[in-house]
């Protein structure tokens, strides 16, 4: 059997590696970064957003894992190796976050995570049992349906008959050509999800798990259709267009999208050496998570949770969108945070100049504008939390707007729960 080398990191974290090794990945992220598959739940991935796999830190000699993770495979040196980046915090922690922000049982117990050593099956299972889930909640009333114009031509007229268009087949045929309107399946629609549905079950374990009767005839009735068998376009999913009643399905078919967009993987292959692989963005996955359990906590109090897109500087060449991740508004009221999936253990050196000044130009802006309540940095951290608050915004005793970094302790499975709920109680005592 061939032999296979693992190169192995957890996320944001650094590998241990041998020269070898070490060149391996080197060529790696030189040359194999194109060919991975980057899966992300959102629709616009900014232009500033960093798709690195590891970056080599030249102070420290070290190399370090980005913010993905997942698994890809290739071939250096005629051996083949495996690159694997983990969750820092580790599956089960994971996997609670998933369920959370999509509301599913992704396992039956924690168990079942820790002994599944194959984290690149479980997270392409979770892709597709979440692609089921949003299915299933968006078929209400069957596939969207459309009217579209028919012509016939027959012995017997259907709908309203075209005088002009029926008088030489008349007269040589004896048929007249009529017009109707029929509903029929949206075909872009129908054929986006179709091709999803096919790649869920080629790449992510779709054909493993248990599919709702209500699916089965979902995709039947579009197997059915007739079919040219050519992809969507980017200007046939664009051009797409929702009646009210089928509004639900936006959601499902921007995720198919998505899924279909993304490269297509097999690595399931061990003897694929072209470097493709599969992964996900945990930033983007954080942000969400936090995100939800706020909304969750505090949309009955009346609180609004949103990102916003602010243009500033209109007119000038200069002009710039500054983009908080979360607002949280209630009337005149706002709370501005940021989501940050970088390493936070409450040390001076944990927290990025960048980050530190980015969260100031969004308070600064609203300052002026609205009762800014605070603003802060949220964490998946460990240790204990200290020093981490300043009731007065750059510690101006006129200033009553607090400026804070706080987040979700990570370090335990078992406390996870627990962890996350101190957070949502520091936050409410922001807001009062």
């Amino acid at each position: 059997m061939e032999e296979c080398r693992v190169l192995f990191a957890k996320d944001c974290l650094e590998f241990e590696l041998n020269n070898e090794d070490e060149q391996a990945l080197k060529y790696f992220i030189q040359n194999n970064s194109s060919n991975n598959s980057f899966f992300s739940f959102k629709q616009e991935k900014s232009r500033e957003d960093d798709i690195s796999l590891a970056e080599y830190d030249y102070r420290q000699g070290k190399w370090y894992a980005g913010r993905y993770v997942g698994n890809a495979r290739f071939n250096y040196n005629n051996i083949q190796y495996e690159l694997v980046i983990q969750p820092r915090f580790g599956n089960v922690i994971f996997f609670k976050i998933i369920e959370e922000i999509f509301n599913i049982k992704a396992v039956n117990n924690q168990s079942g995570i820790s002994k599944n050593n194959d984290s690149e099956i479980l997270m392409k299972k979770l892709i597709s049992m979440i692609w089921l889930k949003k299915l299933s909640k968006a078929n209400k009333h069957g596939l969207p349906r459309k009217t579209v114009k028919k012509q016939h031509k027959g012995y017997s007229a259907r709908g309203r008959i075209s005088v002009s268009k029926s008088a030489i087949p008349y007269y040589t045929e004896g048929k007249v050509v009529s017009q109707s309107y029929e509903k029929e399946c949206d075909y872009i629609i129908s054929r986006i999800i179709l091709e999803a549905y096919n790649k869920l079950n080629k790449y992510y374990s779709l054909s493993s798990l248990n599919l709702p009767q209500n699916i089965k005839d979902i995709v039947h009735e579009i197997q059915s259709m007739p079919s040219n068998r050519k992809s969507v376009t980017l200007n046939e999913y664009k051009s797409i267009k929702y009646k009210s009643i089928y509004q639900s399905y936006k959601e499902i078919v921007d995720f198919s999208w998505l899924i279909i967009r993304s490269s297509d993987i097999n690595t399931n292959n061990k003897n694929h050496k072209n470097g493709m692989g599969f992964f996900l963005d945990m930033a983007e996955i954080w942000e969400i998570y936090i995100k939800t359990i706020l909304e969750k906590n505090f949309k009955n109090e009346g609180w609004k949770i949103s990102s916003d897109e602010i243009e500033v500087y209109k007119d000038t060449f200069f002009k710039r969108k500054i983009i908080p991740d979360i607002i949280m508004k209630k009337e005149e009221n706002i709370l501005v945070l940021d989501a940050k999936y970088k390493k936070m253990m409450f040390r001076k050196i944990d927290l990025d100049r960048s980050d530190f000044f980015q969260i100031h130009t969004y308070m600064s802006y609203y300052l002026s504008k609205i009762n800014l309540l605070g603003g802060g940095l949220i964490y998946p951290f460990a240790g204990e939390i200290r020093d981490n608050s300043s009731s007065n915004l750059f510690g101006d005793s006129n200033c009553n707007t607090s400026f804070f970094v706080d987040g979700i302790n990570i370090e335990d499975s078992n406390t996870f729960e627990e962890a996350k709920n101190e957070f949502i109680r520091r936050i409410a005592m922001k807001l009062n």
